[in-house]
């Protein structure tokens, strides 16, 4: 079983926007076999952004480039298991440059 929700919210800056979105996948169970070579961990991925409309502020055509910043939190990426050999969870901040062609 897995849930994908997805989230956004337009907020008016000045003469632009500052749109928060994001998403949360999440698979609750494991699946597969791991003696037949097809075992996916259950896991789960946290992606929120904070992104300001820069085409719009620029008098360009808004929704078309963003800015901003996001946030990753992914436990066992890729459906793969973490362990004290490999680690598999991701925790990292980034800056971001949407453009929409």
């Amino acid at each position: 079983m897995a849930a994908h929700p997805h989230l956004g919210d337009h907020h008016p800056v000045g003469k632009s926007d500052i749109l928060f979105d994001g998403y949360i996948d999440w698979v609750v169970n494991d699946a597969g076999s791991k003696s037949k070579g097809n075992y996916l961990a259950k896991n789960f991925h946290f992606n929120p952004q904070v992104k300001y409309d820069l085409g719009k502020a620029l008098d360009y055509t808004p929704g078309k480039l963003y800015v901003g910043i996001e946030y990753d939190y992914w436990t066992n990426k890729y459906g793969i298991e973490d362990s004290s050999a490999f680690n598999t969870d991701n925790n990292v901040t980034n800056f971001i440059v949407k453009a929409h062609f």
